[in-house]
């Protein structure tokens, strides 16, 4: 497994959660929604259910990595009357889980990716009224995820957006931090970007740096770097919420 394909275990092994708690059968007609990093590594793991799949996108983007690995996107003003034995639901947002309410056929099961900010409303008259499954899931098992790795049945490198050298980790977070990029990665192996400069071990003032440079963003901003350090000098970047 390469270092690209590594930093994707964690929230793969989230993905492969859900078939821990739910039985999705071929026959199954299944929704996902939320087009972003934990969305898209879910639906490539349906897919291998042989399931009815689609995915709620909202952007050319969010389309473009989907068709990358064969799931069909579906646009919300095309699910009207629409009902679905399983329905994911991984925006983190209330106005997702609402759509995943709406959209639920009676006895249908509701599986809850998301973390809300607050609380949230939920009609549970109408869930005992229609006797829905309602399942929350969060983290999941690091081995399956591996072995998708290996075997290549799952591919979340197409999410890596762009690549940076250690000397270039401030950078490297201001690219994570643009509104629609899934996956920032760096390191002296990682060449997946065209232009990269290789990159020497990075030194502990250069960390110090980055550290430093994170706690003070951290003051004013909704969202907190998360840096993963790996083998061979090499990390990656996104962005967890803040909880501000």
């Amino acid at each position: 497994v390469s270092d690209e394909q590594a930093v994707f275990v964690e929230p793969l092994g989230a993905a492969l959660e859900i078939l821990e708690k739910v039985r999705i059968k071929p026959t199954d007609r299944v929704l996902v929604i939320g087009a972003g990093r934990l969305g898209h590594l879910i639906a490539q793991v349906l897919l291998l259910t042989g399931a009815d799949l689609r995915v709620v996108a909202k952007h050319p983007a969010q389309i473009e990595l989907l068709a990358k690995r064969g799931i069909n996107p579906i646009f919300e003003s095309d699910l009207t009357g629409t009902k679905w034995d399983v329905v994911v639901e991984a925006t983190g947002s209330p106005a997702g889980f609402e759509l995943a309410r709406r959209l639920i056929r009676p006895e249908g099961k509701l599986v809850l990716k998301s973390t809300y900010k607050g609380n949230l409303e939920v009609n549970l008259s109408s869930i005992v009224v229609e006797e829905l499954h309602l399942v929350g899931s969060r983290c999941g098992p690091f081995a399956p995820a591996i072995r998708l790795l290996e075997s290549k049945l799952v591919d979340p490198t197409v999410l890596i957006d762009s690549t940076f050298p250690m000397s270039s980790a401030i950078e490297a977070y201001e690219r994570a931090n643009t509104r629609g990029v899934l996956k920032v990665f760096g390191g002296r192996q990682a060449t997946s970007a065209p232009g990269v400069i290789p990159t020497k071990t990075p030194s502990q003032a250069m960390y110090d740096q980055w550290v430093a440079y994170c706690a003070a963003y951290a003051r004013t901003n909704p969202f907190l770097p998360r840096f993963y350090r790996l083998r061979n000098g090499a990390y990656t970047l996104d962005r967890v919420y803040n909880g501000r």
